[in-house]
């Protein structure tokens, strides 16, 4: 039995040396049981941008904490290429951004439906249901531009003129968004952030859904650019399809 385990991995070693060498200009990857050569430049690992900053991820039991999930980079000027209304989003020290960072999961078909619920967590501080009802109510409404979308923010909050965290919906936030009305309803989470020297800048933390592919992503956009997200998410989804290797060039 020893014998045949030692065969098998020397087997895989073999496939995995044959595959690295499909992939010398990049990383070697297996992701959602695909595998894919991505540039250095896209590839976290290589990139020397950072880990992708948790803040707008979905709140606990969203996601399923598996090992399906990867974080790619792009550059902003592939991006902006490709979509040349995207607004550049700044650093704290006032530097352009040089990528856009995205956090894709692999997801079931079965899992999908979730995915365009809202967070109940989010409906409960958007209703001021709970705990929220002494923090969160005086809810200000206001539109998000290019779009019929709404921006309910806290008082002060409105339209990012003072440093703050607000959330846009397609339409005003009902209570059984979490469950089954309104799939799709949320749109981004969005705050100000800037600092003495630099002007204030928000940023949205939004999310696409493909179906086909079965990939959910998370990434960030400024919110004058968030009407662009589903484009965004699209050209994500179709740079990453093109970084899998096909079987031809397994051989």
């Amino acid at each position: 039995m020893r014998a045949v385990y030692l065969v098998l991995g020397l087997l895989i070693l073999l496939l995995t040396i044959n595959f690295l060498d499909k992939c010398e200009e990049g990383k070697f990857l297996r992701f959602a049981g695909k595998d894919y050569c991505v540039p250095r430049e896209s590839s976290i690992y290589m990139s020397g941008v950072g880990f992708f900053n948790a803040l707008f991820l979905p709140l606990s039991g969203q996601l399923d904490s598996d090992k399906n999930q990867e974080i790619f980079v792009v550059p902003i000027g592939n991006l902006k290429s490709a979509i040349p209304e995207v607004k550049d989003r700044t650093t704290k020290n006032g530097s352009i951004y040089p990528h856009i960072q995205a956090l894709v999961f692999a997801i079931s078909k079965q899992e999908l439906p979730k995915f365009y619920l809202t967070s109940t967590a989010i409906i409960d501080i958007v209703l001021g249901i709970g705990e929220w009802s002494e923090v969160f109510k005086d809810p200000k409404v206001s539109t998000i531009p290019f779009t019929d979308w709404i921006r309910i923010t806290q008082g002060s909050y409105l339209d990012g003129a003072s440093k703050g965290s607000w959330y846009v919906f397609k339409k005003y936030p009902e209570l059984t968004d979490g469950s089954s009305s309104n799939p799709g309803n949320f749109v981004a989470t969005c705050m100000s952030q800037g600092s003495k020297i630099y002007p204030l800048e928000t940023v949205c933390g939004t999310s696409y859904v493909d179906e086909e592919q079965g990939f959910y992503i998370k990434f960030r956009l400024t919110e004058d650019s968030l009407y662009l997200k589903d484009q965004v998410g699209a050209y994500l989804v179709q740079q990453i399809r093109s970084w899998e290797l096909k079987e031809s060039e397994k051989n």
